[in-house]
């Protein structure tokens, strides 16, 4: 009898016991022949789903550590299993899809792994489709237990891998008037757990997170601005709270409470010796919208002195009057102390003769061949013509010192390659063929070296 008449005359439960047991040659292979055949009110092939998710970080493991030369096969693999748990229909309406995707978040959420390759970024990117199709899916209760389950993660901090995909899953969902007073009250036991933090950086980032995230659930309950800015007042010490309450006094145009907030801000001892450059130029714009001209542009020069800003810089010159930048470019140049942020505005205002002796210095004081090399990169162009023969004369200067400390054909190779850069100037050519000359002589005895030259 053939074989197309024989599946004819079976039964279709027949076949599919008959096919699984002929997969159970290959593991893999059995767990997606049961995936497709399981009815959608049997959840067990989820158990070797499990399995194999752990039998994979096993494969790729030595010890307890995944190491970077294993990390792209774990991706590979573990990529395949998300995969297949996204295609397969039942899964998101599962009664254990929540089990599952909190499953594997546990379990990669603390994982040992050399991450340089970004693998974790890719499964985690991975992982937030499951969430998101489960939780779309999902009933009222199965979104109150994942939304508890995130809350107890997110407070014991121990998912450090996963934090950033549970943070983005907790503030886009769960937007019930219930999940949100919830949310307030989540967010209220971590401000008071962080407060016992010894480190006022980790106060600073985490407390001031997790105000204006509670700051944003009250503007979704539909809280009124009063209760939210005396919310936000009260941690106004912290950068982001205050940025927030600034933002929203800017918009009320309260332009003056606006101003005191941050200026309270930046009078803080941990602003004393560190300029706040968001704050400075959140109190630009509004000094600009409310016609506040002279304090306008005293935050403009303090961008540009403090925080070298060509941007700033730019923005001040198109402000002034014609008449009126010569003088103003002038006290901008006596105040900044950065030579390379000066050499910059030098070269953008096309003053050569200055440029040039600021590019001297900054070349004498360069400790390091990289930095030398660099300002020629950065600079060079912007003296010529008139310089030109001068950086000719200094770059060859620079690489004559530099071919002497090169010990080994890598050194050789970099320098024989930054020698291009003297194409690019008149005479360049000629002098690129005086150095390959005189080195050919001068080093003969260095075979990788001649060897090197003859690429140019």
């Amino acid at each position: 009898m053939k074989t197309n008449e024989i599946i004819k005359q079976i039964s279709f439960e027949d076949l599919q016991k008959f096919v699984i047991a002929y997969a159970k040659q290959d593991v893999q292979f059995e767990t997606s022949i049961r995936e497709k055949f399981a009815p959608a009110t049997d959840d067990s092939w989820l158990d070797r789903i499990m399995d194999r998710f752990d039998d994979i970080i096993d494969d790729f493991s030595d010890g307890d550590y995944i190491h970077y030369r294993s990390a792209f096969g774990f991706e590979c693999e573990m990529s395949e299993l998300f995969e297949r748990l996204k295609k397969n229909k039942n899964f998101a309406c599962s009664k254990r899809a929540l089990e599952t995707i909190c499953f594997f978040t546990e379990s990669l959420g603390d994982l040992s792994i050399d991450d340089s390759n970004g693998t974790m970024t890719v499964l985690m990117d991975k992982l937030k489709n499951l969430w998101n199709r489960t939780l779309k899916e999902a009933n009222e209760d199965t979104l109150t237990e994942a939304r508890e389950w995130i809350e107890q993660e997110l407070f014991k901090k121990r998912l450090w891998m996963a934090e950033d995909l549970l943070y983005e899953i907790y503030e886009k969902r769960f937007n019930t008037a219930e999940d949100l007073i919830a949310k307030i009250k989540f967010f209220d036991k971590q401000i008071k757990n962080e407060a016992k933090e010894e480190s006022d950086f980790i106060k600073q980032l985490h407390i001031g997170q997790w105000v204006c995230e509670r700051a944003t659930v009250m503007k979704k309950l539909k809280k009124k601005n009063e209760e939210i800015k005396a919310y936000l007042n009260k941690y106004a010490e912290y950068d982001e709270p205050a940025y927030m309450l600034f933002d929203i006094l800017h918009k009320e145009k309260d332009f003056h409470a606006a101003e005191e907030c941050l200026l309270k801000l930046n009078n803080l001892p941990k602003h004393k010796n560190r300029f706040n450059s968001k704050a400075e130029e959140k109190l630009k714009e509004m000094y600009l919208e409310s016609r506040q001209i002279k304090k306008y542009k005293s935050a403009l020069k303090n961008l540009i002195v403090k925080d070298n800003s060509m941007d700033s810089y730019k923005e001040y010159k198109n402000f002034l009057k014609t008449d009126e930048w010569p003088s103003a470019l002038r006290e901008l140049l006596d105040s900044i102390k950065g030579l390379d942020f000066k050499m910059q505005i030098l070269a953008y205002e096309k003053m050569v003769d200055e440029l040039y002796k600021a590019f001297c210095k900054a070349k004498d004081a360069s400790r390091y061949d990289y930095n030398t090399f660099q300002l020629f990169q950065e600079f060079g162009k912007d003296l010529c013509p008139k310089y030109e023969s001068e950086i000719v004369v200094m770059l060859a200067q620079y690489f004559n010192k530099a071919i002497v400390t090169a010990n080994d054909r890598k050194a050789y190779r970099e320098t024989v390659h930054q020698m291009k850069i003297l194409s690019h100037y008149n005479g360049g050519t000629e002098c690129i063929q005086k150095l390959k000359a005189d080195w050919s002589i001068q080093y003969k005895k260095r075979p990788a070296l001649i060897d090197e030259l003859k690429k140019v």
